[in-house]
């Protein structure tokens, strides 16, 4: 942290002197809040496993700038390679809470955004979910790192499941739709920070992923559905399945990080093995 400090101190943005407060919460960038008076940012340091994580640098820039563009996203300010730091506009809001995210107002909004961000054209990246959870995976294994004993049978009748699905033409996606990723702006509309999972993927994995983090019920889900434009039952079951894959996901990088990380603060394990029973949670009802 103090070396971050110090190197944010040097940088030719700034046009004043700088107040720098680290940000809790981030699970993969160490990310910081740095004001010089006049304007705010949002500095993002990039973690040393970027490759294993299968995470690019060049792909989050132009993702977030196009996202920028269509105003769902924070501003691209400049990035410095020397140091893997990207320095973002701060979106002045609140990050979207659970019962907020559970009012009809904001699923329209959301659904809304999802409608704009799915139809966005120059997307960089064509890397699935379920790869990336494979790939997750099999790192793990290779190392010899420590696997739930459910983990793997679970991964089987995900799969299983995912392959039923009725092909879908990939878009651009977000594809890390956690809540805190979410800022209800000082307007009220909704944007999206974080992009660097974002890919050219299935656009059904963004609505499953909000569907878990919002904890949205039947109802909700069903006002969801409505607003984006999804009125068969046989498309509404194929997202209620995707929540295997996204639940599947987000454990393997809770397992992968256990095993790879140096941020000994965050509790990978502790979010893996939630992430594992919200999934036999949901295989049980699929």
């Amino acid at each position: 942290m103090e070396e971050h400090k110090k190197i944010l101190k040097l940088l030719d943005i700034w046009e004043n002197d700088i107040s720098i407060k680290s940000i809790d919460g981030g699970m993969t960038n160490n990310n910081y809040f740095v004001s010089d008076g006049n304007k705010k940012y949002i500095a993002r340091f990039a973690p040393h496993n970027t490759k294993i994580l299968g995470l690019n640098r060049q792909k989050e820039i132009q993702n977030t700038k196009i996202a920028s563009e269509n105003n769902i996203g924070p501003d691209v300010k400049k990035y410095y390679k020397n140091y893997d730091l990207l320095i973002l506009e701060f979106i002045e809001g609140n990050i979207l809470s659970v019962g907020v995210a559970q009012q009809i107002d904001t699923i329209k909004k959301i659904a809304e955004l999802f409608l704009k961000l799915h139809s966005l054209a120059g997307f960089s990246g064509n890397r699935l979910p379920l790869q990336r959870a494979e790939s997750y995976f099999n790192e793990v294994k290779s190392r010899n790192g420590w696997i739930p004993d459910n983990l793997e049978e679970s991964f089987i009748k995900t799969k299983e499941i995912i392959s039923q699905l009725k092909p879908c033409v990939s878009c651009s996606c977000h594809l890390d739709v956690m809540l805190e990723n979410v800022i209800v702006c000082s307007d009220g509309n909704l944007k999206l920070i974080d992009w660097e999972y974002s890919e050219n993927a299935d656009p059904r994995y963004d609505l499953a992923m909000y569907i878990i983090k919002a904890k949205l019920n039947r109802e909700q889900e069903e006002h969801l559905f409505l607003c984006y434009g999804i009125n068969k039952e046989e498309d509404k079951q194929d997202i209620r399945k995707m929540k295997t894959l996204v639940a599947l996901a987000e454990a393997t990088y809770g397992v992968l990080q256990n095993v790879i990380s140096d941020r000994i603060s965050v509790g990978y394990r502790e979010y893996a093995e939630s992430e594992l029973k919200e999934l036999e949670s949901l295989l049980t009802d699929v």
